[in-house]
């Protein structure tokens, strides 16, 4: 009986027989090769596996450079057999014999039906799947697609399924216009919810039977370990189904080890084309013509504040497509890069690497930048260099976890950033929140009473009309339809500053920055309920605070 490969490498020393358990159960639920199932486990590296492989098999390995096609021969080669069996002929560095290059075909019935077909002799030549596709594309560049490769000749039974069913769902939370999916183990369902309008919503409940495929799927496109469950995970895949339904868009995915199984997260992240414009983040008027102010100053740092999830990074992106110009350089750092822009520079930083953001900082100063966006500001070294950088001829954009605009300066002097330095750069802070939109398909008015009035904090003013949500089919019952923001935005006069500098009493500040014309989060929310908007709910849940 012939010896599995498997059992091969367990001979070897390569693999372990609990290796070999495991990857037998993810081979079957995700019909992958055995070798693959190793690589995707993390057990063995894909050139170690082809040269074992190779070995196993008793066949020659190459890489794509020790090859070269032989076109004499291709063109004798059916294309539907070429394309089923992803085979190609090549010559194998300076040997004069004729080789026909594989990844997925071992069959020896196979072989000799090739050997009638070219009318000679040949010997099998083992690649990796990565050069057998590149070398198959160069070989066939008008009959083939990288699906079409990847997809070849195999037996996928339920991965067909699993397959239609991740891609279904993506595409599904694409055409609600989710921002999140999240997909969750319970103990009879797997439960699958969308966050649509900062708001998670169930979507399918499905047999607990396809969690494991669902989840592996996921993580064998998000590049993850799949034989890891125990430690969470990050990665991310590009969705790309524009020739199907002219959809491509990036995901960036987080696995994490639960009690029932492991829970995915998938970030669904905007394309270029889907950037806001200022006009779009829902400022007023008079707001938006004062921030761009702001942003065209020269040098100084304009901080965008609130907590996670209040839009802050749209801002800075929308902020810097407003600036960006062939005539400037626009210089990144963030963590993770949401978005490529071009024609900006972007630099990714991790908080498990040594290149954090005060590294990544100090390197961009050498760039010679004009505008530096810095993603967050968590600690007091990039604080410091940020300021440093804004009083030093550049324009720097940044954002901070504070409850409101004024209390940055507070926020920056604990990190321990010299007062007058924190006074000396910054020009403006915009603090922020995001409220649902009213659907204007069913939203209707009403008039509101003296209660509700005064849990806003406003006085009952003759023929005043708020809306509410109703639900209806458009909105799916939800009786809200996309998400805008409410703004504050705090510019520094010399009076401030020199009242920053004598005190650090942020009460005193604020009330100071309301005398000189400041619009609270709260005020620039009752301007959107009473423009019909948002709901009373939305601005209540977004300024409870005050």
């Amino acid at each position: 009986m012939k010896k599995k490969f498997g059992m091969y490498l367990l001979d070897e020393g390569v693999i372990n027989l609990e290796d070999i358990n495991e990857a037998l159960k993810i081979q079957k639920r995700m019909g992958l090769m055995f070798g693959e199932t190793l690589v995707q486990m993390g057990c063995i590296n894909n050139d170690d596996m082809i040269f074992h492989l190779g070995k196993f098999l008793g066949v020659k390995t190459a890489k794509l450079s020790d090859v070269t096609l032989l076109h004499n021969f291709i063109i004798k080669i059916p294309k539907k057999i070429a394309l089923q069996h992803q085979i190609t002929p090549v010559k194998f560095k300076d040997e004069d014999d004729l080789y026909i290059a594989f990844y997925k075909t071992a069959n020896h019935s196979i072989f000799e039906n090739l050997k009638r077909v070219l009318k000679t002799s040949f010997h099998p030549l083992l690649m990796s799947e990565r050069d057998s596709v590149s070398l198959f594309k160069q070989a066939y560049p008008q009959e083939l697609k990288q699906e079409e490769v990847t997809e070849i000749d195999t037996d996928l039974g339920n991965l067909d399924e699993t397959i239609e069913l991740v891609d279904n769902i993506i595409i599904k939370a694409i055409s609600l216009e989710a921002s999140d999916i999240h997909i969750e183990p319970e103990i009879e369902h797997l439960r699958v919810r969308f966050r649509i309008d900062g708001v998670l919503r169930t979507v399918e409940l499905l047999p607990i039977e396809v969690a494991e495929s669902v989840i592996l799927r996921i993580k064998v496109l998000s590049d993850m370990n799949i034989a890891d469950k125990r430690s969470p995970q990050d990665g991310g895949f590009k969705f790309d189904k524009t020739e199907e339904i002219g959809v491509s868009i990036n995901l960036r995915v987080s696995a994490l080890p639960c009690s029932l199984g492991e829970k995915v997260v998938i970030r669904l992240l905007p394309t270029e084309e889907k950037i806001l414009t200022i006009e779009e983040l829902g400022m007023s008027k008079e707001m938006t013509k004062d921030f761009k102010s702001m942003l065209e100053l020269p040098y100084g740092i304009i901080f965008v504040t609130g907590p996670t999830g209040s839009g802050k990074t749209n801002t800075l992106y929308a902020s810097i497509n407003f600036l960006r110009s062939d005539e400037v350089n626009i210089t990144t750092v963030e963590d993770p890069i949401e978005l490529d822009i071009s024609g900006i520079n972007q630099t990714q930083v991790s908080r498990g690497n040594s290149f954090d953001f005060s590294k990544a900082l100090k390197a961009m100063l050498r760039q010679d930048p004009n505008i530096i966006m810095v993603g967050e500001v968590r600690d007091g070294q990039t604080a410091g260099l940020a300021l440093e950088a804004a009083l030093t001829g550049h324009l720097v954009l940044s954002t901070l976890h504070t409850n409101d605009a004024t209390s940055v300066f507070g926020r920056l002097i604990d990190m321990g950033c010299e007062t007058f330095l924190v006074t000396s750069s910054i020009r403006a802070v915009l603090a922020q929140r995001l409220v649902r939109v009213l659907c204007p398909g069913c939203k209707e008015a009403y008039t509101p009473d003296n209660a509700e009035l005064m849990l806003l904090g406003i006085d009952k003013e003759k023929d005043t009309v708020f809306y509410r949500e109703r639900g209806c089919n458009s909105c799916n019952n939800s009786g809200y339809r996309g998400r805008t923001g409410i703004f504050e935005l705090f510019i520094l006069n010399p009076e401030i500053q020199s009242n920053v500098n004598k005190t650090l009493d942020m009460s005193m500040i604020r009330n100071m920055a309301i005398q000189n014309g400041m619009k609270t989060l709260r005020e620039d929310g009752i301007r959107k309920l009473k423009e019909g908007i948002t709901s009373t709910t939305e601005i209540l849940k977004a300024t409870s605070e005050w």
